[in-house]
């Protein structure tokens, strides 16, 4: 029985679709900044969407749509005083921020797609400015500007917004100063594929949009592209979707103007990064960039991220301690996937979560190994030693596997780690007054590591030694904590110990009774 999201739409799709193939799916973020992990959303619903068709026995294409002709809107703050020349400019041709890109376009895009394959997604790009130059649009610019009037009072009535009396469904791009906004059109020729245009300079010019000097408004674009590429499927923001908004008004065009459907789609809502009440934007910096953001999580477990929850629901990323549990909780399901022992409404979430034949995760705890990762200063010889010793031999099975888990905790301390889990194990004991009541608690915590008790058990037996002192927890383990890490916290202190070499707990236990 059909009951994911994902397999009830390509059901849909293909009784809507009959013979035709392949069926197109379409997704497109303009390259004005920075990708981010708010944009997974939409490119994992789409990919998902793909994966269950396919799945259904469907041949599919994923059209990934750069809207790299649209203009650079503003200066924004990660923009140099210097780019404030190119406000209105197409982005296709404007200089790359630091000139290692053919374009400020594909200064921001290439990552962006480098982080596609990373999640398995493949895409077959479509560049605007090579779509429109090559006459691809010339016909559906040409029908827009024939139907002008059509169009006008879809847009009027459908939104409720009104146009002014010399409003056209094209923007030239002026050639006097390569802005493509504003310029007045004069004269519509859509024998000769041109529009006149009253340049910056006031001088009279004919863009020719056969060749890509000018591009439809993107209300317009957008339902010019579902007919010109037959797309069956695309996922957009809840804002789109709001009554009378750019879908409600892209449909209509695409029916009446263009006699094709509308594609089947997917609301989703937005993600939010911990602490922030405000959607993910480049404009306001409050972002974690899919390129960074990769470099922690798992291919895997991002598209978990996304696909564990109603689309409908927005998602908050918490880079922190919340990512441990989110990493934790994937890799538990990902092994009874594999183990062939996951049932139920999970299981379509992990399979569609996958990108590879093999297990991304290896069998230790995120949190665990960000542990053992500190206490062997990064060793992976050490690192291997202790995950032996505290019982996960399973994890150093795969060796590259456990060096890429490894490289993604390193990243993660480094950026994204709360304080309260950064820790360096002191090879000298530091120089601290210890009153009686510790001493007596460290004896108790001494011999507990003579009778051999580690994890949960050598932890109860450092909570009860405080406790039988009058001691409250917190005292209790901040003496700990201060002798091995030179810290008032740290990592669950039983688990740590029985992490260390015996030997040298004892030692330093010793230092302190001595």
């Amino acid at each position: 029985m059909i009951n994911y999201w994902a397999d009830e739409i390509a059901a849909k799709i293909l009784e809507r679709q009959g013979d035709k193939k392949p069926i197109a799916l379409e997704t497109g973020i303009t390259p004005s900044g920075p990708y981010h992990i708010g944009h997974l959303r939409e490119m994992v619903i789409t990919d998902t969407v793909r994966r269950a068709l396919e799945k259904q026995g469907a041949k599919t294409r994923l059209i990934y749509f750069i809207d790299d002709l649209d203009n650079l809107r503003k200066l924004y703050p990660f923009l140099p005083k210097e780019f404030e020349k190119y406000i209105h400019h197409p982005i296709c041709q404007i200089p790359a921020l630091d000139g290692s890109s053919a374009s400020y376009a594909d200064y921001f895009l290439n990552p962006f797609l480098r982080s596609l394959e990373k999640l398995g997604i493949e895409v077959e790009k479509i560049y605007a400015h090579e779509f429109y130059e090559s006459g691809k649009m010339t016909e559906v610019v040409s029908t827009a500007l024939e139907k002008k009037d059509k169009i006008a009072e879809i847009i009027t009535r459908v939104s409720g917004r009104q146009l002014p009396e010399d409003w056209q469904p094209f923007e030239p791009l002026d050639e006097t100063c390569g802005r493509i906004r504003g310029a007045q059109i004069l004269e519509v020729d859509t024998k000769n594929t041109r529009v006149k245009y009253v340049a910056s300079d006031g001088s009279e010019k004919w863009a020719d949009y056969s060749k890509g000097q000018g591009k439809l408004p993107w209300r317009i674009d957008w339902p010019a592209r579902w007919a010109l590429l037959d797309v069956a499927f695309e996922p957009f923001g809840k804002e789109h979707a709001a009554s009378g908004g750019s879908y409600d008004v892209g449909k209509e065009i695409v029916e009446k103007i263009y006699g094709k459907k509308a594609p089947e789609y997917e609301i989703y809502e937005h993600i939010y990064l911990a602490g922030e009440s405000k959607k993910m934007s480049a404009s306001l910096g409050n972002l974690i960039d899919i390129k960074d953001f990769l470099e922690v999580v798992p291919p895997e477990v991002a598209r978990y991220f996304v696909l564990r929850s109603k689309n409908n629901r927005h998602l908050v990323f918490d880079p922190g301690r919340g990512f441990i549990s989110l990493a934790d909780e994937y890799a538990n399901l990902e092994k009874l996937y594999y183990d062939k022992q996951l049932t139920g409404p999970q299981k379509p979430v992990i399979e569609y979560s996958q990108v590879s034949k093999n297990r991304s995760t290896v069998d230790v705890p995120f949190g665990h190994l960000v542990m053992v990762y500190q206490a062997a200063q990064g060793d992976l010889g050490e690192i291997k030693r202790l995950l032996k010793h505290t019982g996960h031999v399973a994890a150093i099975e795969n060796d590259e596997s456990l060096r890429v888990q490894v490289e993604r905790v390193k990243n993660w301390l480094k950026k994204y780690a709360p304080e309260e889990y950064k820790f360096t194990v002191l090879k000298e004991a530091p120089k601290i007054d210890i009153d009686e009541e510790q001493k007596r608690v460290l004896s108790s915590v001494k011999k507990a590591v003579e009778e051999g008790k580690t994890g949960i058990d050598l932890h109860n037996a450092i909570y009860e030694a405080g406790k039988s002192e009058g001691l409250n927890p917190r005292d209790t383990f901040k003496i700990i904590y201060q002798i091995f890490i030179g810290r008032d916290s740290g990592p669950k202190a039983g688990f740590f110990l029985s992490m260390l070499d015996k030997d040298f707990v004892l030692e330093r236990l010793n230092y302190y009774l001595s």
